[in-house]
Parts: C-alpha cells; structure tokens; sequence
C-alpha cells in the first residue's frame, strides 16, 4: 500500500516542512464553473497541460514532468536533475517490485480562484495502478497554477491541505485540496 500512495506522490518529492512568510491580505476572483465543460471553461490549456502531464508520468518522461511541476516543488527536491534522477530510480524499483502506474486521467476542475494575480485549479484525477495482486483506482487531485492568466501552467499534487497551505500562504483558505480517497480493487 505505500507503494501506491509513493507513486501518488511521483512528482513531490520535497520532505522538509517550509513556510514561506506570513499571510497577506489576498485578492480574490472565484471563476464559476460551467457543468457542461467539467470546470475548464475559458481555460483550454489547463485540461491541455494536465493531460500532457499526467500522460508524461505514465510513460516515464520526468524530465517534461519537471517541465510542469512548480518550481518551488523542484527547489525543494534540490534542483531539476537531481530530481529527474530521483524519480528515475524510483521508477525502476517500482517495476522491479512488481508496481506500474497504468493510467491517470484528469477527471475534471472542481475550483478555479484568482489570488493574487495567479490562478489555483484544483482538478480530480483518477489514479489505476497495477501491482503484483492486480489493479487497484484511487482518486487523487492535482493543482494547476498560472501565472499568466492560464496560458501555461505548472502542477503540485499530493501535497494535502496543510503542506499547500505552507507552500502557498497567500491561498490560505482559499484554495480546498481534497482528501485523497483509499485505493480500491478494481481487478484481481
């Protein structure tokens, strides 16, 4: 089981607890979302982006996974090829213990919020993952952030509420992270 949630985790590789100032006043913009687009309306690239990225940690290309991941993630991961070389060799080792990450799918944006002259999208992913017992789904989020009004965005997942809160203080009760839910069986 802690196989899975690592693979959940592939692309946060920072430990360390880091809190970056104190929260400031924030301004806000929330963005309703339109049930007929899934929440991406108005937003073509962040359904694009997340798609690339996902499919990226499924076929093994860290390096355009990196390309998408935050900078402050890969900061703290202690830089762009020691991160590449991290997730590589974890990589293997997952396969050689009998672990493949299947397929992500981005399900759908549940909150876009304007702070502070960024955009959070927090968006639901499905997770299948094959391990030496069979497959087994679980449900996970991803954030996308834009700091140029979403034309290019850049990804935090598995962070939970209290680390993102801390990575980003100025979306400090603004921005929801939901639970990440318990993997299920789906096929023996």
């Amino acid at each position: 089981m802690k196989r899975i949630l690592y693979l959940l985790v592939l692309c946060i590789l920072a430990s360390a607890q880091i809190i970056l100032g104190q929260s400031q006043e924030t301004v806000i913009k929330s963005k309703p979302l339109a049930a007929d687009d899934r929440g991406f309306s108005g937003y073509p690239n962040l359904r694009l982006q997340a798609e690339e990225v996902v499919k990226a940690t499924v076929t093994g290309d860290f390096a355009k996974v990196i390309d998408f991941t935050h900078p402050k993630i890969v900061g703290l991961a202690g830089g762009r090829e020691k991160m590449i070389e991290f997730m590589n060799s974890d990589f293997v080792q997952m396969k050689s213990d009998g672990f493949e990450l299947v397929s992500v799918t981005v399900d759908e944006a549940v909150q876009i919020e304007e702070i502070e002259n960024e955009l959070f999208a927090v968006m639901m992913t499905t997770l299948k993952i094959k391990d030496p017992s069979g497959l087994t789904e679980s449900k996970s989020s991803l954030v996308g952030i834009s700091s140029d009004q979403g034309s290019n965005w850049t990804f935090v997942n598995g962070v939970g509420q209290e680390r993102f809160n801390k990575m980003f203080s100025a979306a400090l009760g603004r921005v929801t992270i939901p639970d990440e839910q318990p993997a299920k069986r789906i096929e023996n």
